[in-house]
C-alpha cells in the first residue's frame, strides 16, 4: 500500500476514534498526507489539532498504537477548510515546509498557534486573531512582525531564527510576557521600552544589538539572555529587582558594578567579556550559578559568602589562588582549570563538591582533595602532578579521572588518559595496587 494511502488510513481511523470518543484533541502529525481528508472538517468540537512533529506542551499523543512514522505531511494550506473548526484553540503546524499560512484568519477562538520551522515569509493572515496568546513562529524566512500590532492579548512570542531586522510591531502588546528573538539581525530594542510585562526576553546571536537602554525599569523581568551581541554596559539593568537569570556571555562589558544589588539573582553567566573584578557580587546572596570564564578576573574573594553558590565556572582567567572559596560548602561543580594556580589547598573542607576541573594550571600535590567524601569526576590535565594520594586513588565515590598531558613518576604512558575524554580510574587502579 502506498505511503500516502497508508497515512490517509490511519487519520480516517484517529478522526472517527475522535468523533467517538470527543477527547478534543486530534493526532495526526507525519503521516505523510498529501491531502486534507474530508473527515476532519466534521469535528467541529475540535480544540486542539497537531499537524507537525507533535504536541509542544505536554498534551498526550493520542495515537492508539500508531507512531506516526510516515513522513511529514504535505497538504496545501490554501485548501484548508479552517471556517468548519471554530471551537480549534491549539493548532501545531510545525515542519511541514508551509510557505504560507492559508486561511488561518477564519479561527477566530485560536489561542495557540506553532508554525516554527516551516518557509514563511509573512505574519499577515494572523493579524485579526485577536485570541491569540502563544506564537511560535521560529526558523522560518519572516522580515518583519508587524503584522502582529493588534494582538493584544498575546502572552509569549516565539521568533528566534528568522530574518528580522526590526521588532515594530511589538510596541503596543501590554500583554507580552515571553519574547525570544535571538539569532536575527536586530539592532536595536526600542519597540520594547513599554512593554512592562515582560518577565522573560531571549534577543541572543544578534550580534549587532549594542544598547539594553529599552529594558530600563522593566521591573517584572526574571529572565535575560541577550549573549552574542556588542553590549558594552549593562548599567540599564540596574534596578531589575526581580531579575533571576542574567546570560550575558560574549559581548563587551568590563563590569559588574549594575548587578550588585540584584538580590534575587540566581544564574548569572557573564564568560566572554573583558571584566576585571567580580567585587560587584559580593552581596548576590542568591547565586546559585556563576559562570565567568573567560574573562580577566584575578581574585575570587567576593565569592567567599556566597552559600548558595553550587557551580562555579571560572576557566581561563588570571586566577592564581582559589582563596575565597573555603566556606562554600554547598558548591558541587567547579571548572577553574586554564589558570595560574599552584594549589587546591582552598578546596580540602567542600564535602559537597562532585566535579572538579583544574585542567591546565601549575598543581603539583592533589593531597587536598583527598579528604572529599562526594568528589565524582576529576580532570587534572595538564599540570605537573607529583603523585597521586592513594586514598583519592581509591576513593569510593570517584567515577571519573582525566589524566591526560600529564605525566607522574612511575606511571607509564599507557595507563594515563589518552585524550581529554579518556577515563583512567580502572587503568590507574590496576597499575597502583593499593599498599598493604
Amino acid at each position: 500500500m502506498p505511503m500516502q494511502s497508508r497515512g490517509l488510513t490511519i487519520a480516517r481511523a484517529l478522526i472517527a476514534a475522535e468523533e467517538e470518543q470527543r477527547t478534543g484533541y486530534l493526532d495526526l502529525g507525519r503521516l505523510g498526507l498529501e491531502l486534507w481528508p474530508e473527515e476532519l472538517w466534521e469535528l467541529d468540537h475540535l480544540s486542539g489539532l497537531n499537524l507537525g512533529d507533535g504536541w509542544n506542551e505536554g498534551v498526550e499523543r493520542r495515537r492508539a498504537g500508531h507512531t506516526g512514522g510516515h513522513g511529514a505531511n504535505k497538504m496545501n494550506p490554501e485548501q484548508a477548510q479552517w471556517r468548519r473548526l471554530p471551537n480549534l484553540r491549539h493548532l501545531y503546524a510545525n515542519r511541514l515546509k508551509w510557505g504560507r499560512l492559508g486561511p488561518v484568519h477564519e479561527l477566530a477562538s485560536l489561542h495557540s498557534l506553532h508554525c516554527s520551522d516551516n518557509e514563511l515569509t509573512t505574519l499577515e493572515p494572523l493579524a485579526g486573531l485577536k485570541s491569540l496568546q502563544v506564537l511560535d513562529c521560529c526558523s522560518n524566512q519572516l522580515s518583519t512582525l508587524k503584522p502582529l500590532c493588534g494582538l493584544t492579548h498575546l502572552k509569549t512570542l516565539d521568533c528566534l531564527g528568522n530574518q528580522l531586522t526590526s521588532l515594530d510591531g511589538l510596541e503596543g502588546l501590554a500583554a507580552l510576557q515571553d519574547l525570544r528573538c535571538g539569532s536575527n539581525q536586530l539592532t536595536f530594542l526600542e519597540p520594547l521600552r513599554e512593554l512592562a510585562s515582560l518577565t522573560r526576553l531571549s534577543c541572543c546571536i544578534n550580534k549587532n544589538i549594542t544598547s539594553l537602554e529599552p529594558l530600563r525599569g522593566h521591573v517584572l523581568l526574571e529572565w535575560l539572555h541577550c549573549s552574542w551581541n556588542h553590549i558594552t554596559t549593562l548599567e540599564p539593568l540596574r534596578e531589575l529587582v526581580s531579575l533571576k537569570v542574567l546570560n550575558c556571555t560574549s559581548n563587551e562589558g568590563t563590569t559588574l558594578e549594575p548587578l550588585e544589588g540584584l538580590v534575587s539573582l540566581q544564574h548569572l553567566h557573564c564568560c566572554h567579556n573583558r571584566l576585571l573584578s567580580l567585587g560587584p557580587l559580593a552581596g548576590l546572596s542568591s547565586l546559585r550559578l556563576l559562570d565567568c570564564s573567560a574573562n580577566r578576573i584575578s581574585w575570587l574573594g567576593p565569592l567567599s559568602e556566597l552559600h548558595s553558590l553550587r557551580t562555579l565556572n571560572c576557566s581561563d582567567n588570571w586566577i592564581d589562588t582559589l582563596t575565597g572559596l573555603e566556606g562554600l560548602t554547598n558548591l558541587r561543580t567547579l571548572h577553574c582549570s586554564s589558570n595560574r594556580l599552584f594549589s587546591l589547598d582552598p578546596l580540602a573542607g567542600l564535602k559537597s563538591l562532585l566535579w572538579l576541573d583544574c585542567g591546565s594550571n601549575q598543581i603539583a600535590f592533589l593531597k587536598p582533595l583527598a579528604a572529599l567524601p562526594s568528589l565524582e569526576h576529576l580532570e587534572i590535565t595538564n599540570n605537573p602532578i607529583k603523585e597521586m594520594p592513594e586514598k583519592l586513588l581509591w576513593s569510593h565515590s570517584l567515577k571519573d579521572l582525566i589524566l591526560f598531558g600529564t605525566a607522574m613518576d612511575g606511571l607509564p604512558e599507557e595507563v594515563m588518559s589518552e585524550d581529554y575524554y579518556d577515563n583512567c580510574l580502572e587503568r590507574l587502579r590496576a597499575h597502583l595496587k593499593p599498599s598493604v
